[in-house]
């Protein structure tokens, strides 16, 4: 452009500057109105010209229109719509179409658009284009979107060229047209509707946060960034609600999203008190990950760490929430667990004494080693056949240390720990007692201890010595459930001579076995 008008300044003798000043504009227009012979620019009413023609129809394409026939007579009407004209371009209302008010229509007739023009009555499909960019800045046409220009669309292209202090004629003239480009375009940018790995939007924050609040947290800061872990919880979210897993953020998706959200369930994570965190306790036992500690309705560090572990061993995003997919995955891994009472549990048996360490010597020279020894042996084969995971202290004649005995206690994601021995004092004392200790899971520990010594006095016909609290070392210092059986008084003829059959031990263990499963069972 600048080019050009250099060198029209260098063929008409001007300074040659590139710059469309006065009087190059004004040489320019001289020029122009020269070479084409151009109609008078002072056209106003009374005029009869061909010009008056070419008026009419730039005016009938912006909109406004001069009724009747097109002819060359420039009238009252013809002077109506130039004033229109000229109060809806800002210049002088005269009614005479003088070169200002002609360059301004020829400027007007250029704008490279099929809206101009439309009015009430029309069909056209750019009339589709306009009800659209209506509706995005605020003036909705009702109904279907049609290419029929009626009485609703003239309605708020009138509401609209209101609101712009524009005249109100509900017809689609250039200044309305510009206006609504305008608005469309000052609109902020629309929102995605998809989202997927690598894009960055600030609406992938709310998008966390949603997803959180239904329980799928995106660890780590909640930035703009969607990122794989907000992809994993995405695809969490997808398969827990029956979706196209493929962790991207889709309509379908995101609609989800938006309901789940408006009424949210409960989302078991740390701090949080609710009736069901006592079952994901259970179950999270059951599938080799128990939580230390009393089963309370309580979600805290433990429960969280054993979450955490949970979602690692399976591959979950690592957030320690149980979210709906993590209780999903967990509920599949229960019900593929081997049938039986006990089924997932992780039991802890302890046959006290061994090796060098015989413990009591009972009547015939009786050792409460082997007949410990024997009775937990007898009791781990019925807690297998229950489904439970058995763990041995020892499952041989050999001597294990309390420090050992304590560390398999604490270290083995077990559920409860149950030491067996017998009893020895006077050769008088005679009968079964179950202790327990209050330092850790007490009332856990209680429990079993009542359930285990209930079926013990029955099986062994003998003296019912109570359920007491203890101070054993394995008891004490042990944080699961834990209980030390005495099944019996050794040095006694009556207890001793039933320690020393083979039924008698059948039987105790079978009372140890149906203790621990109504343990569990009343949990």
């Amino acid at each position: 452009t600048e080019a050009q008008v250099m060198a029209f300044q260098q063929s008409q003798g001007l300074p040659v500057t590139g710059v469309a000043d006065e009087q190059t504009l004004q040489t320019l227009q001289h020029a122009v109105n020269a070479a084409s012979q151009a109609s008078p620019t002072g056209l106003r009413i009374g005029d009869r010209d061909e010009a008056v023609i070419q008026l009419k129809i730039g005016l009938d394409q912006v909109g406004f229109t001069v009724p009747g026939n097109t002819t060359n007579y420039f009238g009252s009407q013809t002077e109506a719509q130039v004033m229109a004209f000229q109060q809806s371009q800002g210049l002088p209302v005269t009614g005479v179409a003088d070169e200002q008010t002609l360059l301004a229509l020829q400027d007007a007739v250029n704008i490279p658009s099929e809206l101009t023009g439309l009015r009430f009555g029309d069909r056209d499909e750019a009339v589709i284009q306009l009800k659209i960019d209506l509706d995005k800045v605020g003036f909705t046409v009702p109904g279907n979107t049609t290419n029929y220009f009626g009485s609703q669309t003239e309605a708020q292209v009138t509401a609209f060229q209101l609101s712009r202090g524009l005249p109100a004629t509900g017809v689609v003239d250039v200044q309305t047209l510009l206006a609504l480009q305008d608005a469309v375009n000052a609109l902020p940018p629309p929102t995605p509707t998809v989202f997927r790995l690598g894009d960055r939007h600030d609406a992938v924050i709310q998008l966390k946060a949603d997803l959180d609040k239904v329980g799928f947290t995106v660890p780590g800061n909640m930035t703009n960034l969607y990122g794989s872990q907000t992809e994993a919880q995405v695809k969490a979210f997808q398969h827990t609600y029956n979706l196209r897993a493929d962790g991207i953020a889709g309509p379908a998706t995101l609609n989800k999203l938006k309901e789940v959200a408006a009424n949210p369930p409960v989302v078991l994570r740390n701090g949080v008190r609710h009736s069901s965190v006592i079952q994901l306790k259970v179950d999270l036992g059951r599938v080799g990950f128990p939580v230390p500690g009393n089963n309370t309705n309580l979600f805290g560090d433990q429960t969280e760490a054993q979450v955490r572990a949970f979602q690692r061993a399976n591959r979950l995003v690592v957030t320690g929430v149980a979210d709906p997919y993590t209780l999903k995955t967990l509920q599949d891994i229960v019900k593929k667990l081997p049938t039986g009472p006990l089924q997932g549990y992780r039991i802890i048996i302890d046959a006290g004494h061994g090796g060098s360490d015989s413990g009591a010597i009972g009547v015939n020279g009786l050792k409460e080693k082997d007949v410990v020894l024997d009775i937990s042996k007898r009791v781990e084969k019925k807690l297998k056949a229950a489904g439970a995971t058995v763990i041995m202290t020892r499952s041989t004649d050999v001597f294990i240390t309390l420090d050992e005995r304590v560390r398999i206690g604490n270290n083995s994601n077990a559920s409860s720990f149950v030491s067996i021995h017998a009893n020895s004092f006077n050769k008088s004392a005679r009968g079964v007692e179950t202790y327990w200790n209050r330092s850790s899971s007490s009332s856990l520990s209680k429990s079993l201890a009542e359930e285990i010594q209930k079926e013990l006095v029955k099986a062994m016909e003998t003296t019912d010595r109570g359920v007491k609290e203890g101070n054993f070392r394995v008891i004490r210092e042990i944080t699961i459930p834990s209980v030390l059986v005495e099944v019996g008084f050794i040095d006694n003829n009556s207890d001793g001579a039933k320690l020393a059959q083979s039924r008698y031990r059948e039987r105790i263990a079978d009372a140890i076995y149906k203790g621990t499963v109504t343990y569990y069972n009343n949990r």
